[in-house]
């Protein structure tokens, strides 16, 4: 019973996500790849819209000032990675300009055989207390890395590789210190990242933790 509900949660998340995590592949434009802010932004102080204004000319990319990126990181020989953040997110003094609707983190790749850059909007949990984030270069790929969670943690690390030219997931690995403890590991064959989403780390800890 347990591992039908578990197919069963694996399988909705991913008819999710599959329309859901890939934003899209920003083509060149002005010989940049463009990425806008979202179009329904709206915040209580104006200055909010103000600070948001324009664009920073960063790894590859022309990004908005909507999003503050972290340094890149080089992975795969050539290609980069990193992640982008909505700018309220990184400065207390933006505490007006949460907005009702959340935003959340983006990851960037940077595909050097391409020239393109993919933005996935779903691998990575909203900015909160008690949860960090990051990208670990790998010598295939990259790691995301996620700690979660005061003084019950849970650990997460997708292991991210290049086939041919697309991302796919090895593996998501598990560690809980919660009410159970446990390791668990799941490896995929045909997951694309842009078919993946942090909701399968929540789906899987709900079924390890029953």
């Amino acid at each position: 019973m347990k591992a039908l509900y578990f197919y069963f949660m694996i399988s909705t998340l991913f008819y999710y996500c599959k329309n859901n995590n890939k934003l899209e592949t920003i083509q060149n434009s002005f010989r940049k790849d463009t990425i806008f802010a979202p179009a329904r932004y709206t915040a209580k102080d104006p200055n909010c819209q103000q600070s948001m204004k324009g664009f920073n000319s960063k790894y590859n990319v022309l990004l908005s000032k909507f999003y503050t990126a972290e340094k890149s990181l080089s992975f795969n020989t050539k290609d980069s990675v990193m992640i982008a953040h909505p700018f309220y997110t990184q400065n207390d003094s933006y505490g007006d300009c949460f907005p009702e609707e959340t935003y959340g983190n983006l990851i960037l790749v940077y595909h050097n055989a391409t020239q393109k850059t993919n933005v996935y909007k779903n691998a990575l949990y909203e900015d909160e207390p008690n949860t960090f984030q990051e990208i670990i270069p790998d010598p295939k790929g990259f790691v995301i890395s996620m700690e979660k969670g005061n003084s019950s943690k849970m650990y997460s690390k997708v292991k991210v590789s290049y086939k041919v030219n697309e991302l796919y997931l090895d593996h998501i690995q598990l560690e809980s210190w919660g009410r159970k403890q446990y390791k668990k590991k799941y490896a995929f064959k045909n997951l694309k990242l842009e078919n993946y989403s942090v909701k399968m780390i929540d789906s899987l800890q709900v079924v390890n933790d029953k």
